[in-house]
């Protein structure tokens, strides 16, 4: 038996031939970001980090100079109470070599004076406002009478009847405090607070309770001191009298 072999018949046609292409986008080049390193030192970092540098030594400086000097302070202030102590209990000062210093014991000496000075005018201008202080306070709910004597008069020696009630015994007592060093308060301040004090409508209370036979003595005195005291508020304000 003959085999045979089918072709198709030829057409004349050949089928068509796929070449890929390639497509390139004309989009634009992108270029890497800079770099942001920060390893290598910038001239401005070290100019910087040196003037913290020098503040910071600046500032040590300024401290070890303010301790040391507070130290040389306390020093010196508890030598020279030392030294004040050693005078007010009879002492003389000596210098290195140990040879008298008189001068300078005489300068402890006056201060001692000073100190002194100043110690009895605040103790005696205390011991005037506690007296007034408990005065006022009793009247509020006692029957205790009142005398001449017992009125805080502002004197250094209690006066015995209106003659010694006079402007510069008053203006001594007042003021005489207000030469203590360190003292705060005011000419004027003290002048206000006395007269204040001082005024016959603020001593109604005390007045009601001072004994029959010296009512007229007493309120005479509180007016005597009071026109002091507002005379003397007037020529520091310049009111002719």
């Amino acid at each position: 038996m003959t085999s045979y072999f089918v072709f198709p018949p030829h057409t004349g046609k050949t089928a068509p031939v796929r070449i890929p292409f390639a497509f390139t986008l004309n989009t634009p080049t992108r270029l890497p970001p800079p770099s942001t390193s920060t390893d290598a030192p910038k001239p401005y970092d070290d100019q910087a980090k040196l003037k913290a540098q020098q503040a910071s030594a600046e500032e040590r400086r300024r401290r070890d100079a303010e301790m040391h000097s507070a130290q040389l302070q306390r020093e010196r202030a508890e030598a020279w109470e030392g030294e004040l102590a050693w005078v007010r209990s009879g002492g003389v000062i000596r210098d290195k070599r140990g040879k008298r210093d008189t001068a300078r014991t005489e300068v402890l000496r006056a201060e001692v004076r000073l100190q002194d000075e100043e110690q009895r005018l605040l103790k005696r201008w205390n011991a005037y406002e506690t007296r007034w202080r408990l005065l006022v306070l009793s009247s509020v709910d006692s029957d205790k009478v009142v005398r001449w004597e017992d009125m805080p008069w502002p004197m250094q020696t209690a006066p015995r009847s209106l003659d010694d009630l006079t402007p510069e015994a008053v203006e001594e007592f007042v003021f005489a405090p207000l030469r203590v060093r360190g003292c705060t308060v005011s000419r004027k301040e003290r002048l206000r607070s006395s007269i204040l004090k001082w005024h016959p409508d603020k001593v109604a209370v005390v007045l009601n309770r001072v004994v029959a036979d010296q009512q007229a003595l007493v309120r005479e005195g509180v007016v005597t001191v009071f026109r002091i005291l507002k005379s003397l508020q007037d020529a520091d304000k310049g009111v002719p009298s």
